[in-house]
């Protein structure tokens, strides 16, 4: 078991430095990266089981095992529902406490909620790490009108308030301005976030409903979804601004990669942005009677949007994260490079968002068998697919943050045991950790700690290797040394080292003459112990 704990902070080259800061920098974060590639991009994890759900004992062991893992931060949901503290069977009548203004103030939320997140934010202090909040749905239930009886599936995400959302967020973001002191641990001042995102998969009906809507005026359906986020978002960055925020970053989007019809209709990534926008598919702007049901003035009212970033879910299901969606409005890690130039003619066509603006990779994962049976991948192939995900993450100089969907997998859902007719139902939670339920490490966990990759002979016979020992703390002196095992043998051979890592995350690349077919990987010696990469085969 590895416990490094990470006692400096990572600082960036020069030139992606406004200012030298006493932890990660977000301005370094959010800077223009070089044109080939981005060696600061930064990994994450999310795990909202581990962080928020569960006792504070586990919320600290999950904190210091992420970190000791190199990880550099980690992304928690702030669910608006959860914070105002209503469960299924309280009443639908908004409290008192939420009326008005008064839904603004922090005291008006349970302090034993907020200790689950006060928590989050002293422990990644401490640890070093940058904590990026994602405020979501779905809301309270007095927050949403109620559905049509056709679409009672989608209630709790039906048209969620944006007045009521708006106050909700400035809650947070006062308690998380610097300058908010807690009920508890002797009124200390609580840490200052400074990166935040809105709302969760906006373009799936679970989040945010409807999707789509027949507009008896143009007698067809058109997305609603858009309209909806335009209003939240909006209202949720003015809420910020107000609570102190001004020199936070805030990413828009959250999106999810594919869209469809069955079980429930769900708008694909570009079709949603481009309607965000007002944008039709070819990009030219709505005019007439189909801007105005789009309510597109509100872009207009309120010019552009306050957005340092566009946050994804590169999800690739069961498949690799070179396999593509068939559908061409679909964003995955395959077409990843689409979602930037997509961002960058919708700042061309519309002046609301700016050019070149980066792409953080807020959720992704694959889920393995064992344990789960119906949606798992084999546990090797997990390794190699978060390895090769990373590695195109990085061959991307806009993106900036690559995220592991979670840490430790849930354990499936007990009321279903034994029944063959609801296997997908017990297997429902999610099994994508680098960690089994019970804590024993995947192979997985080996390939984020030392992640490792080969990119075939180029034109010149080269082969090109990268890599990242993850764990190791920023400029740290360290050697790798690559080793080879020719096809049909099973001696492994010296191929080149000691390589230095000078990178300040850990990164480092190789090129050499192809030695021909076989299997790579990486070794090294961290302050006496051995770590071994994954291995990758080439043909070659």
């Amino acid at each position: 078991m590895l416990w490094v704990l990470r006692t400096s902070t990572v600082r960036y080259a020069a030139s992606l430095l406004a200012a030298a800061t006493a932890a990660l920098s977000l301005g370094a974060l959010l800077a223009a990266p070089p044109a080939r590639a981005n060696p600061n991009l930064l990994s994450f994890m999310m795990d909202d089981d581990l962080l928020i759900f569960d006792t504070y004992g586990t919320r600290e062991f999950a904190m210091r095992y992420m970190k000791n893992s190199g990880a550099d931060g980690v992304r928690v949901s702030v669910p608006w529902k959860f914070v105002s503290g209503e469960s299924e069977g309280r009443p639908k009548r908004r409290p008192p406490r939420f009326t008005g203004r008064r839904a603004e103030s922090p005291r008006s939320y349970r302090s034993d909620i907020w200790d689950r997140f006060d928590d989050v934010v002293r422990l990644a202090r401490d640890h070093n790490m940058i904590v990026l909040f994602n405020v979501t749905g779905p809301g309270p239930v007095w927050a949403h009108p109620k559905a049509p009886r056709a679409n009672r599936f989608d209630q709790p995400a039906w048209r969620p308030n944006a007045v009521h959302f708006r106050r909700f967020v400035k809650a947070v973001g006062k308690r998380y301005s610097g300058t908010w002191r807690d009920e508890n641990q002797d009124r200390q001042l609580l840490p200052k976030v400074r990166l935040w995102s809105i709302w969760n998969e906006v373009n799936q009906p679970a989040s945010l409903a409807p999707q789509l809507a027949y507009e008896p005026r143009l007698r067809k359906r058109i997305p609603v979804a858009p309209i909806l986020y335009r209003e939240l978002y909006y209202a949720a960055s003015g809420a910020l601004r107000e609570a102190g925020h001004d020199d936070s970053a805030l990413f828009m989007g959250e999106t999810a990669p594919l869209g469809g019809f069955e079980p429930r209709i769900r708008l694909w990534p570009k079709q949603f942005i481009r309607e965000l926008f007002c944008l039709r598919r070819d990009l030219r702007p709505y005019t007439g009677l189909e801007a105005r049901v789009r309510r597109c003035d509100l872009l207009r009212r309120n010019g552009p949007f306050n957005a340092a970033g566009w946050a994804h879910h590169p999800y690739t299901q069961k498949n690799g994260p070179t396999v593509r969606d068939r559908v061409r409005d679909s964003i995955n890690m395959a077409n990843i490079g689409d979602l930037p130039r997509l961002l960058d003619d919708v700042a061309d066509r519309t002046g609301l968002i700016l050019k070149g603006l980066p792409v953080a990779l807020t959720e992704a994962g694959w889920e393995t068998l064992p344990p789960d049976p119906t949606r798992g991948v084999p546990l090797e192939r997990q390794s190699e697919y978060i390895n090769r995900m990373q590695r195109l993450a990085y061959d991307h100089p806009r993106i900036i943050i690559d995220t592991q969907f979670i840490l430790r997998d849930v354990r499936p859902r007990a009321r279903y045991r034994g029944k063959r007719s609801r296997l997908s139902q017990y297997w429902a939670t999610w099994q994508s950790g680098l960690l089994f339920a019970d804590g024993r490490p995947k192979p997985a966990y080996n390939a984020y700690l030392v992640p490792f990759d080969v990119r075939p002979p180029d034109g010149s016979g080269n082969v090109r290797l990268w890599g990242q020992v993850r764990f190791l703390p920023p400029f740290e002196k360290q050697d790798v040394y690559l080793q080879f095992r020719p096809a049909g043998s099973e001696d492994w051979q010296f191929a080149a080292g000691p390589l230095p890592v000078e990178n300040a995350l850990g990164y480092w690349e190789h090129s050499m003459p192809s030695p021909g077919p076989g299997v790579w990987r990486v070794a090294l010696v961290y302050h006496g112990n051995p770590f071994v990469s994954r291995e990758v085969s080439v043909t070659g």
